[in-house]
C-alpha cells in the first residue's frame, strides 16, 4: 500500500484542540496520501455522504468475513458485525475506517485487484482519520463507543497491513527514513496503548454498553495475577531477568531495571493466561501485554535499549503460539527476526530459546540451548 503522506498528519496537528495521547500519536505517526478533502472541523451526519457500489461491496465483505480479525470468540465477532456497524451509520469516521479495513483485507484476498483495493483503502483511511481527530479531542458519552471501536480497528488495520517481507517496527522505528512505499508502523504499539485513554475516561459507559463483552472475560483475573506457567516456559522466562540483574554487566539505572522486572512479570502473565482455563481469548491475552508495559519500558523499546528488546524477543513466542489465527500468522517470526537484527551479537544466552521456538533450531544452524544449561545444571 502506498504510504499515507504528510497532508493528514499536518492537518491533524494544525486542528488539534487537545493534548490527548491518542490524538498526539495519530498526528505524529500517521501520514496521509492524496484523497478526498474532508474538513476536520465539521462532522456531517451520515446523510451528507454518498457511498458507491464498491463501498457496499466492502461493507458486505467486512460483515461476512472481516470481523473475524477483531475477535476470536463468538460474542466479540457479533459485536463488530452488528453493533459496530450500527455505530458506523451514526459516525462517518467509523464507517470510513471499516471500509478502509475491508479494502485492505480484500487486497490480500484478491491479489489480482490488489492495487484497486489499496487505493480504496487509502482514500477511506485518510477520510476516517480526518474526521476522527476532532471526535477523539472531544470525547463524550455520545461518541465514546464509536471512538473506542475506531481505536481497536485502527490498531488491527496497522497490525494486518504489516508486510512480513519487511522489518517489523511494532515497538521501535527504523534507523533511517521509512520507505515511502510502505505504511508506517513505527511504534504502532502506542496506538494500542492509546485506547486506554478512551477506556479510562469513559469506563462506566463502555462497561455498561455492548462493549462489555470485551471486558467481562477479564473480570475473574486480577491485573497482577500470574497463572501457573508451563515449567519449561517458567525456567526460560525467569532466567531472562539475569540480563539486567545487579550481578550482570548491565549499567541501567535501578528504576529502569525495576520497570523491566514489571514488564517481565506481565509477560509471564500472558504466558500463563494462554494456558489457563476460562481465560480471555488468546488474541485478547496476547494483545494485553501492549497496555501493561510500563511507560518507561515502552520508551526503552522505542530507543532500542537491548535489555528491553530481549522482552520483545520472548513476547514473539506468545505471538507465534497463536499463529493458527489469521491475524497472528507469521507476525511472531517477522518481529523476532527484526528484533534479532537490532540486538546484534552477544545476546545468544537469552535469544536461543525464542529462536528455537519461533524460527526453529535449523535457523541457528542446529545449535540449541537446553533447559539444563539455562537452569545452571551441569
Amino acid at each position: 500500500m502506498k504510504s499515507l503522506h504528510s497532508q493528514c498528519s499536518t492537518m491533524m496537528r494544525r486542528n488539534s484542540k487537545s493534548k490527548s495521547p491518542l490524538a498526539e500519536t495519530l498526528s505524529a505517526k500517521l501520514e496521509s496520501s492524496p484523497g478526498p478533502v474532508v474538513s476536520p472541523t465539521t462532522s456531517p451526519g451520515p446523510s451528507s455522504y454518498s457511498f458507491s457500489i464498491l463501498d457496499m461491496e466492502l461493507l458486505h465483505y467486512y460483515t461476512m468475513y472481516g470481523v473475524s480479525d477483531f475477535a476470536d470468540f463468538v460474542s466479540g465477532q457479533e459485536l463488530f458485525q452488528t453493533t459496530v456497524v450500527e455505530l458506523a451509520f451514526q459516525f462517518p469516521f467509523l464507517m470510513h475506517e471499516i471500509l478502509a479495513f475491508a479494502a485492505l483485507q480484500l487486497s490480500h484476498a484478491r491479489p489480482l485487484k490488489a492495487a484497486y483495493y489499496h487505493e480504496a483503502s487509502t482514500t477511506h483511511l485518510t477520510t476516517a482519520l480526518q474526521l476522527f481527530q476532532p471526535a477523539i479531542s472531544d470525547l463524550t458519552i455520545e461518541n465514546c463507543q464509536a471512538c473506542f471501536a475506531f481505536t481497536v480497528i485502527l490498531f488491527t488495520f496497522a497490525w494486518t497491513s504489516q508486510d512480513s517481507n519487511l522489518p517489523n517496527h511494532l515497538f521501535f522505528g527504523p534507523d533511517g527514513a521509512e520507505n515511502e512505499s510502505t505504511f508506517p508502523h513505527s511504534q504502532w504499539v502506542r496506538l494500542y496503548r492509546g485506547y486506554q485513554m478512551v477506556i479510562s475516561s469513559t469506563w462506566q459507559e463502555l462497561h455498561r454498553g455492548p462493549f462489555k463483552v470485551l471486558f467481562e472475560p477479564w473480570s475473574n483475573f486480577h491485573e497482577d495475577y500470574i497463572p501457573p506457567l508451563d515449567p519449561t516456559d517458567d525456567i526460560h522466562l525467569s532466567s531472562l531477568s539475569s540480563a539486567w540483574s545487579s550481578t550482570s554487566p548491565c549499567d541501567l539505572p535501578l528504576e529502569q531495571r525495576r520497570g523491566l522486572d514489571r514488564a517481565l512479570d506481565m509477560l509471564k502473565r500472558v504466558f500463563g493466561l494462554l494456558r489457563a482455563p476460562n481465560a480471555p481469548s488468546p488474541v485478547s491475552v496476547v494483545m494485553s501485554w501492549f497496555s501493561s508495559i510500563p511507560d518507561e519500558v515502552e520508551a526503552m523499546m522505542a530507543r532500542k535499549v537491548k535489555e528491553a528488546l530481549l522482552l520483545v524477543a520472548y513476547y514473539c513466542v506468545c505471538i507465534h503460539r497463536t499463529s493458527n489465527l489469521s491475524l497472528m500468522s507469521g507476525k511472531g517470526k517477522n518481529l523476532l527476526k527484526t528484533t534479532l537484527d537490532v540486538l546484534g551479537p552477544g545476546w545468544e544466552t537469552w535469544t536461543a530459546w525464542p529462536i528455537e521456538v519461533v524460527l526453529g533450531r535449523e535457523w541457528r544452524g542446529g545449535k540449541t540451548m537446553s533447559v539444563d544449561f539455562i537452569s545452571g545444571a551441569s
